[in-house]
């Protein structure tokens, strides 16, 4: 079912990253591949999400070791960006910061550049002794 609302063309924003989607609050905007978002934004004259959001990480986190690149993330209890919104992840110039387990696959994935590949992700630092399964059943996608 797609969802459909009216909006001043000034109001709407196309979405570059997901991890700015908690800063847009109830701000209009059109979701499409990062690959695309800035040809959309200048096609329909519209601003991108990173343009007014800053998405500053302003909590304090934890550096933790992770597999493979990135090599590490910084690990919140909270994450707070722009001193007033909190959300579960955010990667800043290749940083990654989470403060969820899920946050922390979703961020992994986008800092890879294979957000197809979030679920796979989490499944695999929920129980990395099934890489070796999960890796076959991801073949058949």
């Amino acid at each position: 079912m797609a969802y459909q609302r009216r909006a001043d063309a000034s109001d709407v924003t196309v979405v570059d990253a997901p991890d700015l989607l908690p800063l847009l609050g109830d701000r209009p905007y059109l979701p499409t591949a990062p690959r695309n978002a800035e040809r959309l934004a200048d096609l329909l004259d519209l601003s991108l999400a990173s343009e007014p959001a800053a998405g500053r990480v302003t909590s304090q986190g934890e550096r933790q070791q992770v597999p493979e690149v990135p090599e590490t993330y910084v690990e919140h209890e909270e994450l707070v960006l722009d001193d007033e919104v909190e959300t579960d992840w955010r990667v800043v110039d290749g940083e990654v910061h989470a403060a969820t387990f899920d946050g922390l696959a979703r961020a992994l994935a986008w800092a890879a550049g294979r957000w197809d590949r979030r679920h796979l992700i989490a499944a695999l630092l929920a129980e990395p002794e099934r890489a070796g399964e999960l890796a076959a059943e991801s073949y058949f996608e």
